[in-house]
């Protein structure tokens, strides 16, 4: 066997690859770049995981220990070369099985091989179950001595070692197994294949009769579609006739209708205007409307009261300011003149009333102030008679009482001023044009109008413009209806009633809808019929599956017939061969002192080990063996080193040699001497080594 390659995702490996060479493979590289896990993930392709083992406080299972650092799944590839053939074997995660997946097949062709398994990879490549290869072939530097282990045992014990008198009969057994083996092994095996092509055959038989079992519903499914789909057509073509008929008499009633409609508007609006001749009347009523207004308004604006005939004598002469002027120093004299003082007469009498009180006690001062106050109030009185004359004179000149009057006297003689200057008479003389203006449009607003109220005369004409508008729309439609009527009455003359009777009750839509489902899945259908049909013609006719699994089954019989017979013969070979065997210590402790004795320089010549795989050694100058506790630790190496050596080349004889970092403890001297050893052992295998110095490739 030869190592191509090896890619993995496995540990701190992330899509790593490693490619090897036959012969010596030396790799040099640092501590916790992954050349122990590089071994473990070997180990792992060839023999899969343990994913039952569990985790302990002193180590790890391996499940754990190598999950992907990066939380990818766990997998890998390795291309090798067996027994002549390029093969390819994978394995990735499967759900949440590390390594779960396997699968093998024939680099060049692609082909799967069949032989190769999940279970039995390891065992098939490389001739022996797990713990014998990780005790043998795979040398790591804290396992290099040699446990004890029942299937290496086993392996070991089975081995014939009793020389050349065995040579025919040895030859003749291997010739035996061959046999068997080719009769039956595992699944490559003639009597395999042969149970496997009748397996075959009988799944060809049972999944045809299932085809055809599958076809038939199919066949039938596809019937009781295609009546399905002609009843829906049926009544596809029922509901499009109906419609036909209703949409004519729908037609014909629309055009009866337009036409009855068109015969009330022209009745109604037959006599009213034209619509153009409408549209001028309702254009020029209002402009003369909106002249109209327009000459009110300035109207408003323009001045309207005729000039007085008479200005008030009173201010005859003045100007309007100082006519304004004696108005209001008029008012305000008159207002002070009607004013009544109280407080004099009072007070004159009170004294007067008070000195009469008084002269009856004292006559002089009493009537003295009696005389005072009724001077006093003579003189009073006078002055009050004097002020009303006056008061009496102003109001008889303004012909009123009232103050507010002579304002207003005031005001007119004002607007009589202005209306006598030649602004005003212009203003007067406009306001006659603009009157005389008015007068005519409100004449031809009636003339056009014949006396009517100008907003119903509006009214009336926007009322017949409509009219008549509805009337050429009821025109254009009642011609509409008559074209449709005619078309659809041409149409329905081609349409027949469908002769098969109609028992749906869905709509057109639900109809259309179930047209168009019941076609796609027919074409389903008929899509899985090709399918059925052509799986079974690909399968063979039943006949020729029975013929030839009749032969299969006839060929079965002979093998085991065949296998019975090599097996009886194996097993007297057997017994005939029991006493030429005998244990395999001798010969693999004869290996291993040949190359101690190479590797030490001849210096240990006496090796053996015991049955638990404990190595006894002696050196040239020693009379007796001594256990390997006695020696060093490198000399410890390099003992359990050969006996590995021994061991491997005994039972796996073309499986690579793996050593990891075994070479750590060896001195310069013996390190020569062990290349030259391994150098050796590439010339029949191939041998990788890992280390973590560069002592072996400085060699090299």
């Amino acid at each position: 066997m030869i190592l191509y390659s090896m890619t993995a995702t496995f540990g701190k490996l992330e899509h790593r690859t490693l490619t090897l060479k036959p012969g010596l493979n030396v790799i040099t590289a640092p501590n916790e770049w992954g050349k122990s896990t590089w071994c473990a993930f070997l180990a792992a392709m060839f023999y899969g995981l343990d994913t039952r083992a569990k985790s302990t406080k002193s180590a790890l299972a391996e499940k754990e220990r190598f999950q992907p650092w990066s939380g990818s799944p766990m997998s890998g590839r390795v291309e090798l070369n067996w027994q002549g053939r390029d093969i390819t074997i994978e394995r990735s995660t499967r759900g949440r099985v590390p390594l779960g997946y396997f699968r093998a097949w024939e680099t060049e062709t692609g082909l799967e091989i069949p032989e190769l398994t999940a279970d039995n990879c390891g065992a098939v490549l490389l001739g022996v179950e797990r713990s014998v290869f990780i005790r043998t072939a795979l040398i790591r530097f804290r396992e290099l001595n040699i446990t004890d282990d029942e299937a290496l045992r086993r392996r070991l014990n089975n081995l014939v070692t009793t020389g050349d008198e065995n040579a025919e009969a040895e030859h003749l057994g291997t010739q035996i197994k061959a046999l068997r083996n080719k009769i039956r092994y595992n699944r490559s095996g003639l009597l395999p294949a042969a149970r496997e092509t009748c397996r075959q055959l009988r799944e060809k038989l049972r999944e045809r009769e299932l085809l055809q079992q599958q076809s038939e519903r199919t066949r039938c499914r596809l019937d009781e579609l295609e009546d399905w789909r002609r009843a829906l057509e049926n009544h596809r073509d029922h509901l499009l006739f109906r419609e036909a008929r209703e949409k004519l008499a729908l037609a014909r009633k629309e055009s009866e209708n337009a036409r009855e409609m068109l015969e009330t508007l022209r009745i109604r609006w037959g006599d009213s205007p034209a619509p153009e001749e409408a549209r001028q009347m309702l254009t020029r009523l209002q402009l003369l409307q909106t002249r109209q207004q327009e000459l009110r308004e300035l109207l408003q604006s323009q001045p309207g009261p005729e000039p007085l005939a008479e200005p008030p004598r009173q201010l005859s002469g003045l100007t309007a300011e100082a006519a304004w002027e004696k108005v209001r120093e008029d008012g305000k004299l008159y207002a002070k003149l009607t004013k009544n003082p109280r407080a004099l007469p009072v007070t004159a009498l009170v004294l007067a009333l008070a000195g009469l009180v008084c002269a009856l006690r004292w006559p002089g001062p009493g009537l003295a102030a009696a005389l005072a106050g009724s001077f006093c109030l003579v003189g009073g009185m006078a002055v009050r008679m004097a002020r009303r004359k006056r008061a009496a004179k102003l109001a008889a000149f303004y012909g009123s009482e009232n103050p507010r009057d002579w304002e207003r006297m005031a005001r007119e003689y004002g607007t009589f001023l202005y209306l006598q200057s030649a602004p005003a008479a212009a203003a007067r003389e406009s306001r006659n044009r603009n009157l005389a203006r008015l007068k005519a449009l409100e004449e031809s607003l009636r003339n056009l109008t014949q006396g009517e109220n100008p907003e119903q005369f509006r009214q009336r004409l926007e009322e017949g413009l409509l009219g008549r508008e509805s009337l050429a729309q009821a025109r254009q439609r009642c011609e509409s209806a008559r074209r449709l009527q005619q078309a659809l009455e041409e149409a329905f003359r081609e349409i027949s009633m469908p002769e098969a009777a109609d028992k749906l009750e869905l709509t057109a839509e639900e109809t259309v809808r179930a047209l168009q489902e019941t076609l796609r899945e027919k074409g389903s259908v008929e899509h899985t019929l090709g399918q059925l049909q052509g799986k079974m013609e690909a399968l063979g006719s039943g006949e020729g599956l029975l013929e030839a699994l009749g032969a299969a089954r006839s060929r079965m019989e002979q093998l085991e017939k065949t296998y019975l017979a090599l097996t009886l013969a194996q097993e007297t070979l057997a017994e005939a061969a029991e006493e030429l065997q005998r244990r395999f210590a001798p010969r693999i402790a004869a290996g291993a002192r040949q190359r101690m004795e190479k590797l030490t320089g001849g210096n240990y010549d006496r090796m053996n080990f015991r049955q638990d795989f404990t190595v006894m050694a002696a050196s040239g100058a020693e009379d007796v063996l001594r256990p390997a506790l006695w020696r060093s630790d490198g000399t410890v190496d390099q003992l359990y080193l050969c006996l590995r050596l021994a061991v491997a080349q005994a039972l796996m004889p073309e499986v690579p040699l793996i050593l990891d970092d075994a070479l750590i403890r060896f001195d310069d001297r013996r390190l020569e001497l062990t290349m030259e050893l391994l150098k050796e052992e590439a010339q029949s295998r191939q041998v990788i080594v890992f280390t973590c110095q560069g002592r072996e490739q400085q060699y090299l």
